[in-house]
């Protein structure tokens, strides 16, 4: 997994005179919490966030509060409904000597047979909740299905094992399934 660093500040004045001033100079409240850590509220650039939350691939995030550097994860955005303008963020203090749950990208590789011989793929999770280690979290999960039937579903323990993590789900819950063509009459 990657590591980006972030700069931060903490915020120590709470008046809304102040928040609205940082939220006109495009910074973002936030807070960071975790692993028996008192909660520290912090103020962080909006342009930071923004380049991360849209990534489909997770990143660990060295945030910097005033020369303090934290391994951490952004665990929530909240934003604007209207807008979008970003309103505030958590991030999670991580220990890297235990595990943590992240939804973890799936990538499906090649074309599926039975896709080529006319039939529909129906992909059921886009993501797969998995539990590991920091270091050992996989940026995504590819999965090759070039040979995927008509009438066949994929599920999670058709996966690959990978002993550096695990999966949240049950085995037999379905990724996708091939919907075979209907005959012409």
């Amino acid at each position: 997994m990657d590591k980006i660093e972030i700069a931060a500040c903490k915020r120590e004045d709470f008046s809304k005179k102040k928040l609205k001033q940082m939220r006109t100079e495009a910074y973002v409240p936030g807070v960071m919490y975790g692993q028996g850590k008192e909660a520290t509220a912090l103020f962080v650039h909006a342009s930071f966030i923004q380049e991360i939350i849209y990534l489909t691939e997770p990143k660990l995030i060295e945030l910097n509060i005033q020369g303090v550097k934290n391994d951490c994860i952004i665990k929530q955005v909240q934003t604007h409904p209207v807008n979008g303008m970003l309103l505030h963020v958590d991030f999670y203090n991580v220990d890297k000597n235990k595990d943590i749950v992240m939804n973890i990208q799936i990538e499906l590789i090649g074309t599926a047979i039975g896709v080529k011989q006319g039939g529909l793929l129906i992909q059921k999770m886009k993501t797969l909740p998995i539990k590991s280690r920091i270091d050992n979290m996989p940026s995504k999960i590819s999965i090759d299905i070039s040979n995927i039937e008509a009438g066949k579903t994929f599920r999670i323990q058709d996966v690959p094992k990978d002993p550096s993590y695990t999966f949240i789900h049950d085995s037999r819950t379905p990724l996708f399934t091939i919907k075979p063509a209907k005959a012409k009459v």
